[in-house]
């Protein structure tokens, strides 16, 4: 890979991990940016080479801060999806703790209406024999 973002094709950077590219332009902003001083400092007059150095050093540290805060971003939004994952968890056994308990409530009252029907049938088995 080209040691100059300008030797890049469209391809290789999209293709390249955001950390390296980022290192990559900065490596190619400060090396261009020492080699202008260098020459700056030899020279009487000021170049406007040397004028550039400031704004490159700014767009670099704006890339940067462009690069924290699309981190930032790529964490929140996993920090979302996972409290995403956990409600619908929670959502998940809620219900199955209601469907629990409608299946109890159901076995409780079959329970006791099986309860009734042996105790009208001993009360008809008495009454039977009573008479």
């Amino acid at each position: 890979m080209a040691g100059r973002l300008g030797n890049v094709s469209d391809d290789e950077i999209a293709a390249m991990h955001r950390p390296a590219l980022l290192q990559l332009v900065v490596t190619g902003m400060t090396a261009t940016a020492e080699g202008e001083r260098a020459a700056a400092a030899s020279a009487t007059t000021r170049s406007p080479h040397t004028e550039t150095v400031r704004p490159r050093e700014l767009e670099v540290h704006l890339e940067l801060k462009r690069a924290e805060l699309e981190l930032r971003k790529a964490e929140l939004d996993a920090e979302n999806k996972r409290a995403e994952r956990e409600q619908e968890l929670r959502m998940r056994q809620m219900e199955m703790e209601e469907k629990k308990e409608r299946q109890d409530r159901k076995d409780r009252i079959e329970f006791d209406l099986g309860i009734k029907e042996l105790e009208m049938q001993i009360g008809r088995q008495r009454l039977e024999l009573e008479v």
